[in-house]
């Protein structure tokens, strides 16, 4: 296992967060896992309805994940973290060993998410090494790329 890559949607609103899962899972080119609570649930439950019974977390595996600009990536997990009443932080990692293409990866991954938080209206998103909230090991905050230089993490791990 490689480095692990996070990347984080923050106070998406019950309806965005289903519309932000809907792309997700349309870049998929797989079947995907779900669980819920920790309990499993059916792939063919409606994403609102998923959101609407969450009490903490749910989480999705995606395999064969296109990303624009960054190519296929293996495996994908997206997190669902529900952290007040109707709002949520989505989260997808992902391991750089599991990225098809990584020449210019911290552009494309910024480029990728800030169309996502454009389309869907989500104001706060950045990416870095799990956990991504430390701001030392951040790729990019909204489209601001730093302060880690991905090239650099990589030699000296």
């Amino acid at each position: 296992m490689g480095q692990l890559i996070e990347l984080v949607f923050e106070s998406a609103t019950k309806t965005t967060a289903a519309e932000l899962l809907q792309d997700l899972a349309i870049a998929s080119r797989s079947e995907y896992a779900l669980l819920c609570d920790g309990k499993t649930i059916l792939p063919d439950t409606s994403l609102n309805k998923l959101l609407s019974d969450i009490h903490s977390c749910a989480a999705m595996r995606f395999l064969s994940f296109a990303m624009p600009d960054i190519g296929m990536v293996s495996a994908v997990v997206v997190r669902v973290l529900k952290t007040a009443e109707d709002l949520f932080d989505i989260e997808v990692s992902l391991d750089l060993d599991d990225v098809e293409h990584l020449e210019n990866f911290a552009p494309a991954l910024c480029r990728f998410a800030s169309r996502l938080a454009q389309r869907h209206r989500i104001r706060n998103f950045f990416a870095g090494l799990e956990p991504a909230c430390d701001h030392d090991t951040r790729i990019f905050s909204q489209e601001s790329l730093g302060p880690l230089e991905l090239g650099k993490a990589e030699k000296e791990l």
